[in-house]
């Protein structure tokens, strides 16, 4: 593949562009309204680059150039920050395939599997949405999961308590609401059972209907935002308050 043109193909123009982590094969979501994984290809080149959703900061960032055969794809780490540094010097190999503006992108021989879509240029970035309705004590239950305990759920400015039916499950957070349809709830763990999770964000959607609360997230360290309430791989929990 080392001398393939990638521009000279049909997919090789459709790649050129920005697009944005919407999950894998199977589990699809929506692009988040803030720390979206970005992916931009040139005629020659690659970089991927993800901010923490709240300050901004790069959390890691790494590029360099690719080759383009067919839908055979090998990318070239050249360049990384410290966070994905271990890349360096290597080549990673992957099928792609491009329909309307969704790329799929799958690992040969790497775990990397995703869904990228097209990012949108003619719409406005997302902004912060009034969080007053959700404060308060609610409680629920969790639809279609493993436990029937009822879980719990206190909102105090910008964090919030979650228990789950399990006693063992908890998480404390802070959180931000985007004006998005429906609206985006961005989460960052601070505290948790669960070290994997401590620190890592995770996106949900939610609605406030005759007085229920319904609330659909994905795993933290998820990058995507459910597609929808009844999503696949995602948690849907309804609460009343208390």
């Amino acid at each position: 593949m080392t001398d393939a043109r990638p521009g000279s193909s049909q997919v090789g123009k459709d790649l050129i562009g920005t697009w944005i982590l919407v999950g894998k094969p199977g589990e699809v979501g929506e692009a988040p309204a803030v720390g979206g994984r970005l992916k931009s290809i040139t005629g020659t080149h690659w970089s991927v680059t993800q901010a923490d959703p709240e300050t901004g900061a790069t959390i890691f960032h790494h590029g360099g150039t690719y080759a383009l055969k067919g839908n055979e794809y090998a990318e070239t780490v050249e360049d990384a920050n410290e966070n994905s540094a271990e890349l360096l010097k290597k080549t990673f190999k992957f099928t792609v395939k491009i329909e309307g503006d969704t790329l799929t992108q799958t690992g040969i021989g790497n775990p990397w599997t995703e869904v990228w879509k097209r990012a949108k240029t003619d719409s406005a970035k997302p902004k912060k949405s009034d969080a007053s309705t959700l404060q308060g004590k609610w409680r629920g239950n969790e639809i279609g999961g493993k436990s029937t305990g009822a879980a719990s759920l206190f909102v105090e400015g910008s964090s919030f308590e979650f228990h789950g039916g399990d006693t063992n499950e908890w998480y404390k957070a802070a959180f931000s609401v985007y004006d998005t349809s429906p609206k985006q709830l961005v989460v960052k763990i601070t505290d948790c059972p669960f070290p994997e999770y401590v620190g890592r964000t995770s996106y949900a959607i939610f609605q406030l209907q005759d007085g229920a609360l319904t609330i659909t997230g994905n795993e933290p360290g998820n990058p995507a935002a459910p597609s929808g309430f009844d999503a696949a791989g995602a948690r849907k929990l309804v609460f009343k308050k208390e």
